[in-house]
Formats: structure tokens, sequence, C-alpha cells
């Protein structure tokens, strides 16, 4: 009968663990105002309380900023577009938290819209990738871009590097203009090749609280399904004592 209970309770705690794993990211957006062939350095801390093991980097880009809206024109490199990229790769060993450096420089003036992509090698724990927004603007006279450079990204329209004129944001406000563009969360579902494109769906910022929810349903459910089985036991003992030295 212990090792029936036993089994009960590990069954409970290794289920709630495999649905609850997540990653989370502290910032929606990494943002590059470049010279010519200068280089920039910007972090991105990846943490989760129940994800332990490694994680694969890698990034995506849009081939232009009109085609940033839509998930299968990601199909290209940094190369394609005259960017240097540079940062770890992988993450051996995720344990809480891992601050990641990535590195950008530009040799093309332009606009230019990707994204870093965390991948997490155990498929067991966590079902879903990661990703922070990499926004590119490559001028001869870089500066801290305004609103209105900023809606290239945003809107998906536009292109070059001309001068605007606005008020300055940091990454945090344009992780706020983006809307619900801050963070992406791809499925794994529907992949046909490795080299495909990612498609999935953009989650907001509280996905971690929803897998809580989730888990915390499904113990309630194994937590009932339990009792039930007591409760169906102590009757059939009731009615047949001599089933208690069965147990």
């Amino acid at each position: 009968m212990k090792v029936q209970i036993f089994s009960f309770f590990f069954f409970i705690l290794v289920f709630s663990s495999l649905v609850g794993a997540s990653l989370q990211l502290d910032r929606g957006s990494l943002v590059f105002s470049l010279g010519l062939n200068e280089r920039a350095c910007k972090t991105v801390r990846i943490s989760s309380g129940d994800y332990f093991g490694g994680i694969q980097i890698k990034d995506i880009w849009a081939g232009t900023p009109d085609e940033a809206r839509n998930f299968g024109a990601y199909n290209f490199t940094s190369e394609d577009h005259g960017l240097s990229i540079s940062y770890a790769k992988p993450i051996s060993n995720l344990q809480n938290s891992v601050d990641e450096e990535v590195c950008l420089e530009g040799s093309k003036l332009g606009d230019y819209k990707g994204a870093i992509i965390f991948t997490p090698e155990s498929s067991e724990q966590i079902n879903v990738e990661i990703g922070t927004w990499l926004l590119v603007h490559v001028s001869e006279n870089p500066q801290e871009l305004t609103e209105k450079q900023m809606s290239v990204f945003s809107s998906g329209s536009g292109s070059g590097s001309s001068a605007l004129s606005g008020q300055k944001v940091s990454d945090e406000t344009v992780s706020k203009t983006n809307g619900n563009f801050d963070t992406l969360a791809y499925t794994r579902e529907g992949q046909q090749e490795a080299s495909s494109p990612i498609i999935g769906t953009v989650v907001n910022e509280d996905g971690s609280s929803r897998n809580t929810v989730i888990s915390i349903i499904v113990i309630f459910i194994v937590a009932i399904a339990l009792a039930m089985f007591f409760i169906q036991r102590r009757r059939r003992i009731a009615r047949n004592p001599w089933l208690n030295s069965q147990y």
C-alpha cells in the first residue's frame, strides 16, 4: 500500500514539472543603432525556475521591413544584410538564469529586423522555443532611434536609413510599442524540415503564469482521482473485511 501511495505522489510531481517547465526573457527586443562597420553589444537574460539543461541559440532575419510581419519571410541570414552577429552558442547548462551577450556590426545602410531564438535541448521538459526581436538601424551618422524611425519595425513598412526627428526611445519603450510582438514563442508542431523557417505564434509575457494554472489543474485532477481511489477501496474493505489483509 505504501508503494502505491508513493507511486501516485511521484507521478504528480513529475507530471506537474513536465507541464510547468518554461523559459523567460527579461527584454522583448534588442535595439541597435549602428554606424557603418561599427560594433555594438546588448545583453538579454534568459531564465527558468523549472528547466535545467542545454539551450541552442540561432538568429533569423526577415528580407525587408515590409516582410517583417510574415514569419514565413524570416529565412534570411545576417550575412544577407551585411550584418555580422556573434553570441555564445549553445548554453551548455541553464541554471536559473544566464546573461547572453549579442553583438552586431553592420556594413550596409538600412533597417533590418530579425530575432534571436532559444531552443531547449530537452524536449521532454519543454516544447516551446522563445526569442526576442533584433531591431537594427545602420546609418552614416548613428544616433538613438526616434519613435518615427521605430515605426519602420513595428508597422512593417518603409525602408532605408533617412534621418528622422522625434522623441528618443529606449529598449524598454520599444518593448511596449511593439505590443504583443514583445516575446516570441514557437511551437515545434508543423515543422516539415530542419531547414524550414520556424512558424509559430506570439505569446504574452504571462506565458509562465498560464503554465502554472495548467499545472494546478493537472494536480487537482490527479488529486481527485487519488481520493476516489481511496474512497472506493475503503468501501470494498467495509463490504469485505478480509480484503484488508490483501493490501
